[in-house]
């Protein structure tokens, strides 16, 4: 007997977005890229901004989170050039010197993302759900009015709550 064979599209097959995380602190780049594979996204971890320049015709990152201070080239040089090579490139610097470092500044200014080291995750997955361009409101992309990240049920990180099986106690 011969069965119809049906097609379905599953989730796993539509593009993942593709991230490139850029951080001179390995275990950094690494955790942040490991969190955003988790979370169904396509994401690639470097550890220079001249590194991620190299790999940027092979990858083709939609987004490139970057710490702002590395070597030679910082993170606002590497947003600096792909606002001028990469303009649908979109860019979220992070930086644990957010109160005296004055590319901070420069950054919020030239219209850069930003976010402040220690990240949470719920703030950066928000933050990348937004950037996403998708058609989910604010709230549906995990941020409050005061545009903070809240924990999204159902995430990998954060599973949905089991119900309750109304056992007896």
């Amino acid at each position: 007997m011969d069965l119809p064979v049906y097609c379905i599209a599953m989730e796993s097959e539509r593009e993942k977005p593709r991230v490139l995380v850029v951080d001179d602190e390995k275990i950094v780049a690494d955790t942040f890229a490991m969190i955003l594979q988790l979370e169904n996204y396509e994401a690639r971890a470097v550890y220079s901004a001249e590194e991620a320049v190299a790999i940027l015709p092979a990858f083709d990152p939609k987004i490139v989170l970057s710490d702002i201070v590395m070597g030679a080239m910082s993170g606002f040089d590497l947003a600096i050039y792909l606002a001028e090579h990469r303009p649908d490139c979109r860019v979220i610097l992070v930086s644990g010197h957010a109160f005296h470092e004055p590319e901070v500044a420069r950054t919020i200014k030239h219209g850069f993302d930003f976010l402040i080291k220690p990240v949470d995750p719920a703030d950066l997955l928000a933050r990348l759900a937004a950037m996403q361009g998708s058609d989910a409101s604010q709230a549906d992309a995990g941020v409050e009015r005061d545009g903070r990240a809240h924990e999204r049920p159902g995430s990998k990180l954060n599973p949905a709550p089991k119900e309750s099986t109304g056992g007896s106690r």
